[in-house]
Parts: structure tokens; sequence; C-alpha cells
């Protein structure tokens, strides 16, 4: 019976060694973050707007694990029960997800890798509460705010974004409207922030004569690190525009690690053929924690 036991313990330990193996390695020296709309992420197979195999599934897992990610804004997710969809599918077990509760099956999270990020705090999404007007919100995705801590103790604040959709006039000064409360926001944010996510435009405007981005495009507050992007970049698969946007404070601008900034292009992928991914590619970038 104590050799039993013995055996008990030490399988438990190991599992719980496994779960948490961030506790016996170094901090990270860099960090890869970015921002992916995942289309209608359900939190089961074959059901949703977008009804998904266990092929499909595993596809988008890669993206994320080859993708390096240790901290990924996504939009378009149904719940939290979609992450356990995800780690039946190969995504390990030390991911975390927080979400905010607007926006129906387009809700949009913080997908976080324990083994790298120590802790997500401060969870909440931007309202009235915080200088938005809701009638500029209610019904679609409220911007999510998030306190991120690193392994090691670099913090910093991230805000979510899925912004109102349409090549409509009512489209797009709403969504201007969505962008300038943004940046007075933004403009009373102390501390390093990066805020990111599906915005719906480009930087020209996909609506002429309605540059919706403009009251960030024009901040003190930091600047659109996607305007490094090379000519030609995009990330809507749909429209073959560059819609997904970072934007960032100077502080965490200073950390941005030179040639870092990309798309990530799975659906160039011979592997992906015949799979459905999602109608974005992820923006992807790293940052310096020494």
């Amino acid at each position: 019976m104590r050799i039993y036991m013995w055996v008990i313990t030490l399988c438990w330990l190991a599992v719980a060694a496994c779960d948490d193996g961030a506790k016996t390695t170094a901090p990270p020296t860099e960090l890869t973050l970015g921002t992916w709309n995942v289309q209608f992420l359900a939190d089961r197979l074959d059901a949703g707007e977008i009804p998904r195999t266990a092929a499909d599934v595993t596809a988008m897992v890669r993206v994320i694990t080859d993708g390096g990610f240790g901290l990924l804004a996504v939009e378009e997710v149904l719940s939290a029960d979609s992450l356990t969809l995800l780690q039946a599918h190969g995504l390990p077990s030390a991911w975390r997800i927080d979400m905010g509760t607007s926006g129906g099956t387009q809700k949009v999270g913080v997908l976080w890798d324990s083994r790298v990020i120590d802790r997500v705090e401060d969870v909440r999404e931007l309202d009235d509460d915080d200088g938005l007007v809701p009638a500029d919100w209610s019904g679609l995705r409220y911007p999510l705010h998030a306190r991120i801590t690193v392994r090691g103790g670099f913090a910093f604040t991230m805000v979510v974004v899925h912004l109102k959709a349409g090549i409509t006039n009512a489209g797009a000064t709403q969504r201007a409207r969505q962008v300038g409360q943004l940046a007075a926001w933004a403009a009373t944010h102390d501390g390093p922030l990066v805020l990111l996510g599906d915005c719906n435009d480009t930087f020209e405007g996909i609506l002429e004569g309605v540059d919706s981005l403009a009251a960030l495009e024009s901040s003190d507050a930091g600047r659109f690190l996607t305007a490094d992007l090379p000519e030609g970049a995009f990330t809507s698969l749909e429209f073959l525009d560059l819609i997904d946007h970072v934007f960032v404070s100077p502080e965490l601008d200073a950390r941005v690690l030179p040639d870092s900034l990309s798309t990530i292009d799975f659906d160039l992928d011979p592997a992906n053929a015949g799979v459905a991914i999602s109608d974005h590619r992820p923006v992807r970038f790293m940052i310096e924690l020494d």
C-alpha cells in the first residue's frame, strides 16, 4: 500500500509540473503577441455560424502554436468553452482565456499562455463608466480591458476591440465615433498600452471620404504599429484589406523588436488547403522584456 501511495503522489506531482512548467524555467526575455479574428469560433464541433471539423480546429491551433504566441487578442469567440474546444485539438493545457460578455457570438477575449504570462487582472469591458458613449457601442462588442503581467514582472495594459462593421456612411461614422472615444480614453491612460483588434477599416478608409481611424492616427498617446507593414499587406481574406490593427503607446513601441511585425499568411500554406480556419489573417509582433 505504501508503494502504491508513493506512485500516486509522484504521478500527481508530474502532472502539476507539466501544467505549471513556467515555474521551472527562466522568465522570458521576449513576448510574441498579436490579434486574430477567428471568425465565429464556436464551443463544439459542427456548430455555430461556421461549423468546423476536427481538422479545421486543429489547423487553427497550429496557427497559434506555430506563430509562437504567448498572448493573443481574439475576436468573434462564442464563449470560454471555445478554449476547451481548442485544447481538445492540440492547444496546450497551460493556455487560458478571459472574455467580455457583450457581442453575442462575436465576443472578444484575451487568450494567454500561463507558461509565459504570470497573470491577467482587471479584466472588464470599457463602457460609459470609462467615458465611452453607450449609444455607439450598444449591441456591439465593448472594448475589453486587461492588465497583463508577464513572468519576470513587466506589466502593461491591453485593450481588445472589434469595431462597427459596414461600408456605409452610417457604419463608417459610427466607427469613427468609437475610435474618437478610444483615442480620448487612451490620452488619459498612464503606462505601456497596446490597443488592438479588428478595426473593420483601413488607413485609407474603406468608405471614400471617411477616415474612421483618424482620431487614433493623430493621437499623441501612441501610433499604429500596423502602419509599418509592407505595402499590399492585408488581413481580410474576403476583401484583401488591412483592417486588423495594433496601436501602441510610446513606452511599448520602444520595446518592439525590429522586423518582428508581420501577418501570418496561413492561407498560403499547402497544409491548410481545404480546411476552414478564418477569413482573417493574424497580426503578430514581438516586444523585448529585459
